[in-house]
């Protein structure tokens, strides 16, 4: 058996990527080791969040995939809102951050308000009044429920007639003979094609570990946790706070970023990663989090599946500083992980003939893999090359 593309990992950057390869009447297989995606696609906030990217090509890969999320949804619905992201500032320097941000989104024509302490709490009752000085409000981003959305995308794929979706196949081996790519699974099963992609996230050592676990990647995990449900509070839209401020892409390339300082409280919850972000799911719950710890590539062992009660309880009590709730009634706690290149912003490459890597996003993959993914897939097929792209990506710094 042969096809044009084969894809190796069914996460959100594997199905966007055969997605974008069928639209191109390519015929695809789409190889997942498990059922259903296990990795950073599930285990997220589930937050489409333009906004927070890098300025620059990253910037534009998110907005582009808004309107692909959009696109899809009218032809196979997804389990994603339109709510909008609220920012709260908790002091004025960060809320110069969020006017500097809003100008150059406005030069972008992309929509975005500011919002005085009153806006706010008037959008989103449950603030309290000492914490946030004022905000902006992007009401073209997205919330999504990861698990489901995922599910629906592997459901699009697998009734799509020119996509063989391989579920529960561990790819083990992919070799380049003959100008065909062969990939071979643990069952027994293979099969050929022009190209393969490979789309593994932090799964780094079952293929061409030697070239994936390089020294510029970086394995992070993140705590999150989610409530149990309120049915007394609505959250309006994303709400991210002045340590997400601090945090995010976007906002590190502003002229006053370099002006500001953290006090001690801040200083002790930036170590450990945290910034504070709400999401209501839709049966009422809310996820809080999260945080960051970071080990090599090659090292990722250190980082345990197991929660740390003690980064659990920083989130919640920063989270108690900012959300009036009527309970904090935690009902799951959990991990998620992703890899991110330090050097490049994401690892993409040709690692032999046919065979090429797309993973180590980062923190991302949610917002900019329909964008990013289009756009891998054009330049593989108009150019036969994905230098030039890579370089483009590598452009934009990470902070």
């Amino acid at each position: 058996m042969k096809t044009d593309l084969v894809i190796i990992g069914g996460g959100i950057v594997g199905c966007f990527s055969a997605y974008h390869a069928l639209r191109q009447g390519k015929r695809v297989t789409l190889i997942e080791s498990g059922q259903h995606a296990t990795g950073a696609t599930v285990r997220n906030f589930g937050q489409v969040v333009p906004s927070g990217m890098a300025l620059g090509i990253w910037s534009e890969l998110a907005i582009r995939s808004v309107a692909i999320y959009e696109q899809l949804h009218q032809e196979w619905p997804l389990p994603i809102r339109q709510n909008g992201s609220y920012y709260v500032a908790s002091d004025d320097a960060e809320m110069q951050l969020l006017t500097e941000l809003g100008q150059h989104h406005s030069q972008m024509d992309y929509a975005n308000f500011a919002l005085t302490r009153q806006q706010l709490q008037q959008a989103n009752p449950n603030l309290k009044s000492d914490y946030c000085v004022g905000g902006a409000y992007y009401p073209n981003e997205y919330s999504a429920e990861s698990v489901q959305l995922s599910q629906r995308l592997l459901s699009y794929l697998e009734q799509h007639p020119n996509c063989q979706l391989k579920r529960g196949q561990l790819a083990i081996d992919i070799t380049h003979s003959n100008n065909d790519v062969q990939v071979r699974c643990s069952s027994g099963f293979s099969i050929q094609a022009e190209d393969a992609l490979i789309c593994c996230g932090h799964f780094l050592n079952r293929l061409f570990p030697n070239q994936l676990q390089r020294k510029s990647v970086r394995i992070a995990k993140l705590q999150m946790l989610k409530t149990q449900p309120i049915p007394s509070v609505t959250l309006k839209g994303n709400l991210l706070t002045g340590l997400t401020i601090r945090r995010y892409e976007s906002f590190a390339s502003l002229p006053s970023f370099s002006q500001l300082s953290a006090n001690e409280h801040q200083q002790r919850l930036q170590a450990h990663g945290i910034h504070i972000l709400f999401k209501q799911s839709v049966d009422g719950s809310i996820i809080i989090g999260d945080s960051h710890h970071y080990d090599d590539a090659n090292a990722s062992d250190s980082l345990t599946y197991r929660d740390d009660a003690q980064v659990n309880r920083m989130i919640v009590e920063e989270a108690q500083r900012i959300l009036d709730l009527p309970h904090w009634n935690i009902a799951e706690t959990w991990s998620g992980f992703y890899c991110q290149d330090d050097a490049n912003n994401v690892l993409l490459e040709t690692l032999s003939p046919g065979i090429h890597a797309l993973t180590a996003i980062g923190g991302k993959g949610m917002t900019t893999s329909a964008g990013l993914t289009e756009r891998v897939i054009h330049q593989l097929y108009a150019a036969g090359e994905l230098r030039t792209l890579a370089a483009q990506l590598a452009h934009s710094p990470i902070n």
